[in-house]
């Protein structure tokens, strides 16, 4: 008996060490390091952020599909509760009250079945400009009859605003509940020329408001007397110390005013989110591109001139002035979805680039193999020219230090 036991001790101890041989030799193949180790080579370059630094800045965040939120709330009493008590239901008899409610629910299923979010809104908004202009002036058009404005469809475009300042406020949090973690990425942030975010929630937004004088995202004031900031190449100050910061997708913040221009909303009180809320609510809606493949992202992002179009053609593929400190090198932290390889494709035009860091999130070392996969397909292509680049991979966590 004793002789059986020392053999299969024995036995075991083998198969744990060689287990530990084996993980120690993958490590040291692919060497996932830490930041520190690493960042001297990044200093000054570009950094792309995906969902990972968000969910560690605003934890808990909810960052399933919009539309499967969107969707999910529809059947929630609390949001119907929500719906029951708005003030276009107010002169509505209980029955008909319902029944309204109901049809309301299967018009956005049926929207939401292939529509992008922004796309529907945009649709919406359009529309119902046409029904309140086409009720005003119908009573100098013969033989035309028009019903009244605040009819069935206009009830319908004020629940879909209703249900996406729900859908903001589900996703996310308030500023003050998570403002404790953000000194923690401070100084990894700061480590870079250029930060492009492929999410379109508030993280850089308010990593931005923790210091206005460091980082710079291209939105200032036309004038002293200004009430309102717009988005100009202008307000980049090139000053040595900047950091600057893109959001590619656009931003929850972000809209597009009558005359086209790109404006910032600006916190009313301590709320930025309620903010947003309110803006919707009045017909303004963010300018984000939030679905669809990476030919419907590219094709709608490329379509918005004025500030969308202008990171993806001019910043992505910039290369970095090199004899004033700056790294044409690239570090991605989080994943990046196939959805957003034309980014990759886009910042790869950097003929310069030449070293690429990938975070490693919770040991799942194949995603972060897959972003590196990506690359190397997209660098296989005649334009890059069979061009080569070098790889580190760190360990995501280890960006955590407070400033």
């Amino acid at each position: 008996m004793v002789e059986t036991i020392g053999w299969n001790t024995v036995f075991a101890f083998t198969q744990w060490f060689w287990y530990f041989q084996i993980l120690l030799i993958w490590r040291g193949v692919h060497m996932i390091q830490s930041w520190d180790d690493i960042k001297d080579r990044y200093k000054n370059g570009k950094l792309i952020v995906g969902n990972t630094l968000s969910c560690y800045l605003n934890e808990p965040l909810d960052y399933d599909h919009p539309k499967n939120i969107f969707l999910d709330e529809l059947d929630t009493d609390k949001t119907m509760s929500q719906l029951h008590n708005h003030h276009i239901f107010e002169e509505i008899p209980r029955k008909i009250h319902k029944d309204q409610l109901k049809t309301t629910k299967k018009l956005l299923r049926l929207f939401f079945h292939d529509t992008p979010l922004e796309e529907i809104f945009h649709s919406l908004f359009i529309t119902t400009s046409m029904v309140k202009n086409l009720y005003k002036h119908s009573q100098s058009l013969e033989r035309v009859e028009v019903t009244e404005c605040n009819s069935f469809f206009t009830s319908q475009y004020d629940i879909l605003k209703r249900m996406y300042t729900i859908l903001i406020l589900h996703i996310h949090p308030n500023f003050h509940p998570v403002e404790a973690n953000y000194p923690y990425y401070l100084s990894f942030l700061k480590h870079f020329r250029y930060i492009f975010s492929l999410s379109y929630d508030l993280s850089l937004q308010w990593s931005i408001m923790k210091d206005v004088e460091w980082f710079q995202d291209g939105f200032g004031k036309t004038s002293k007397t200004s009430k309102k900031v717009y988005f100009s190449t202008e307000n980049l100050q090139k000053r040595d110390t900047n950091t600057f910061v893109f959001y590619t997708h656009g931003n929850f913040s972000m809209i597009k005013d009558a005359f086209q221009n790109v404006t910032k909303i600006a916190p009313k009180g301590s709320s930025l989110i309620h903010r947003i809320c309110e803006y919707i609510l009045s017909d303004r809606f963010p300018l984000i591109v939030t679905e669809g493949g990476k030919n419907y992202k590219e094709t709608a992002v490329r379509s918005e001139k004025v500030y969308l179009n202008k990171i993806y053609e001019e910043f992505l593929p910039e290369s970095l002035d090199s004899g004033k400190g700056y790294s044409n090198s690239l570090v991605i932290y989080g994943q990046v979805m196939e959805s957003d390889e034309y980014i990759l494709s886009k910042v790869l035009e950097d003929s310069l680039l030449d070293s690429i860091a990938i975070s490693v999130d919770n040991d799942d070392f194949e995603t972060s193999q897959k972003t590196q996969q990506q690359i190397q397909t997209i660098l296989k292509q005649p334009t890059y020219k069979g061009r080569e680049v070098n790889f580190d991979f760190f360990e995501s966590f280890t960006i955590e230090k407070p400033i």
